[in-house]
């Protein structure tokens, strides 16, 4: 039976959330103050049993930095890293996706990080970069937007993935390929999989079927990682 220490007079939460945020700049008034952490702070309180870790980054350094000291801490049963900035294809805030990706991997046997959302619009084209650091790491999922992604819609959908992937019930050990299916399933079942969430570079409206993607490698050895979008769940 697994049990749990008091922290400071508390429970530790067996689960936790890793979020390294970006400054979005959305108007001439932010000044870093738009941010997706009150919104993962709600849906943790509301969930219980999950800690909240948050630090900005620039650049790559600061993303190192910020990742080494975010995942210095206690080991959780499962953590997902979630990366939230403006994307442009193979980058996020000026920092390469594969950098990204790399260093979080490295951690992910060490410190039980199953998966890795990212938060931000385009990088989601780039699923064979996404399965090749599933492959090579013990990274167990990855999803992105294929689109320039409306920040508050994006937000929203973000939120149900992160509290579906970290639910008591989700087995990071798990080998079956169909129940990874159900649970992105369970996440995105609330929303409209036709609402127009954002526009592809092209210009063109871009609905969430088509736009969000998942890649996932089950644990199970010779198993090979697996791509699809939203709609086809």
């Amino acid at each position: 039976m697994k049990t749990r220490t008091t922290v400071n007079a508390r429970i530790a939460a067996s689960r936790s959330i890793i979020v390294l945020e970006a400054p979005w700049s959305l108007h001439e008034q932010d000044q870093l103050r738009v941010s997706v952490l009150p919104f993962i702070q709600g849906m943790a309180q509301v969930c219980g049993d999950i800690d909240v870790l948050y630090s900005r980054f620039f650049d790559k350094s600061s993303f190192d930095q910020a990742l080494t000291h975010l995942t210095s801490g206690p080991k959780y049963e499962n953590t997902v890293v979630y990366i939230a900035g403006h994307g442009e294809g193979r980058k996020i805030e000026g920092v390469d996706i594969r950098h990204l990706m790399l260093q979080v991997g490295l951690l992910s046997k060490s410190k039980n990080i199953s998966g890795i959302l990212l938060g931000s619009c385009l990088v989601g084209n780039n699923t064979t970069t996404m399965e090749t650091y599933l492959i090579e790491t013990s990274l167990r999922w990855m999803a992105g937007y294929r689109c320039i992604v409306d920040w508050m819609s994006g937000t929203m959908i973000d939120i149900s993935i992160l509290q579906t992937m970290l639910s008591p019930s989700f087995d990071t050990a798990c080998e079956e390929i169909e129940l990874y299916r159900e649970y992105f399933s369970q996440a995105t079942n609330l929303f409209d999989k036709e609402a127009l969430i954002g526009v592809y570079e092209s210009g063109k409206e871009a609905d969430m079927a088509d736009s969000l993607v998942f890649s996932i490698q089950p644990s199970g050895r010779g198993r090979r990682p697996i791509s699809f979008r939203c709609g086809e769940l």
